[in-house]
């Protein structure tokens, strides 16, 4: 997570990545794979981006939305920043994944306070993302887990901003 560089908002806006968490845990949570999308405007210098929850088949099986490919739940929205923008972010050449700058949260949902940091593993390869995630709450950093993203599909989703 250190060595590597950290992706640009226009490696990923315009586009979803499949995601495969590494945690044993998210299999009985049902969580293991997913799909994160990413839109907005690089040039505003931060974007937004969204989970898309999908069949927890074999990770050899396709990558299918729920409850379907043409009608996806999109779901836990976050706001996309680079890390030299972030509020103090764990690593400083990062792409920042925040869900506590999306302000529509319930106050008491803990995804609320989950914060991912994102690296390319493979310097040369722009379409696989490595990810580790944190819940944090002030000076607290509880470690969640490693995640896998690889680029997946183009995605024209535009949402209204957040209220």
């Amino acid at each position: 997570m250190k060595a590597s560089p950290a992706p640009g908002l226009s490696d990923v806006v315009g586009f979803e990545f499949r995601g495969w968490n590494l945690e044993k845990s998210t299999e009985i949570l049902r969580t293991r794979k997913f799909k994160k999308g990413f839109y907005g405007n690089p040039a505003d210098g931060y974007a937004w981006g969204y989970n898309v929850p999908v069949q927890q088949n074999a990770k050899n099986e396709p990558w299918i939305a729920t409850p379907s490919d043409e009608n996806p739940k999109r779901y836990f929205f976050f706001k996309v920043l680079p890390s030299a923008i972030a509020e103090d972010p764990k690593y400083r050449d990062s792409l920042v994944v925040d869900y506590r700058k999306w302000p529509d949260y319930f106050p008491a949902n803990p995804v609320r306070f989950t914060v991912d940091y994102l690296v390319f593993p493979a310097p040369g390869d722009r379409d696989l993302i490595l990810g580790k995630s944190y819940w944090e709450l002030g000076p607290l950093r509880p470690f969640l887990g490693y995640f896998i993203l690889e680029r997946h599909n183009a995605s024209n989703f535009q949402p209204p901003a957040p209220s």
